[in-house]
């Protein structure tokens, strides 16, 4: 993620530089396994998904991005990342790097970048998130709510703590949790998302993924989007 109220990441130009520069793969590869690809905060499985990626690992075109943004040579920028995250944060580092981005890696404990971070004292973040609950309302509020960057906000999550507010995708995530209609709702999430990959600050890196082993034996067995299992609902054969 990317502070939206700093230069030169409150140009989106920049920001869809960033994006462009950074290759997913690679990290999920540098991983290991674990991971599987995302390109939005509605994670696969969710009500409201969208696989589609509006500015894909391009690094020429994140050149152009940063020379029409008026940075033909780069910028420098202080990535932080959790001490879990720093594969992450050393694979993100060097494909900025490729593109004329010089990237400072501040590899910190969690607790301390979260303090950092709930103050919106960040430039270049790299950090995790999951939903609260199984609905993609879950995600929207926290990414792409935010009507003030201010001490006043009534919702100070992950769009506050970047300092980025888009009064019109705000403005979506609040209409669209309250649309009855599903195909209508799944509508605006949707657009809500596009918008959100093009003219937002996060960039989506991987979404976390596990792996289970169920006997033929077992019946009834539900993993709902939140990777939760009603119990008293399965059944198991003799």
């Amino acid at each position: 993620a990317m502070n939206g109220q700093n230069p030169p990441t409150d140009n989106v130009l920049v920001r869809r530089a960033v994006k462009s520069a950074i290759d997913t793969e690679a990290i999920m590869k540098a991983i290991g396994g674990g991971v599987i690809e995302l390109h939005t905060f509605i994670p696969k499985g969710m009500f409201g998904y969208y696989d589609g990626e509006e500015f894909p690992y391009n690094p020429e075109k994140a050149k152009e991005l940063l020379a029409e943004a008026g940075y033909p040579d780069g910028f420098e920028v202080t990535l932080t990342v959790p001490d879990f995250l720093s594969t992450e944060g050393t694979v993100v580092k060097s494909y900025l790097e490729q593109v004329g981005i010089k990237t400072n890696l501040e590899v910190i404990a969690y607790t301390t970048l979260l303090g950092k971070y709930r103050e919106q004292g960040l430039e270049m973040v790299i950090a995790r998130w999951g939903a609260d609950y199984a609905d993609p309302d879950a995600n929207a509020k926290p990414f792409a709510h935010c009507r003030t960057t201010g001490d006043e906000a009534t919702i100070k999550q992950l769009a506050w703590r970047n300092a980025y507010a888009n009064p019109e995708m705000t403005d979506m995530v609040e209409k669209a949790a309250f649309i009855q209609d599903r195909d209508e709702r799944e509508k605006v999430y949707i657009d809500l998302q596009k918008k959100w990959q093009s003219e937002g600050i996060f960039k989506a890196l991987y979404q976390m993924s596990i792996q289970l082993g169920i006997s033929d034996r077992v019946g009834n067995f539900i993993l709902n989007e939140l990777t939760q299992t009603p119990w008293e609902l399965i059944t198991l054969k003799d």
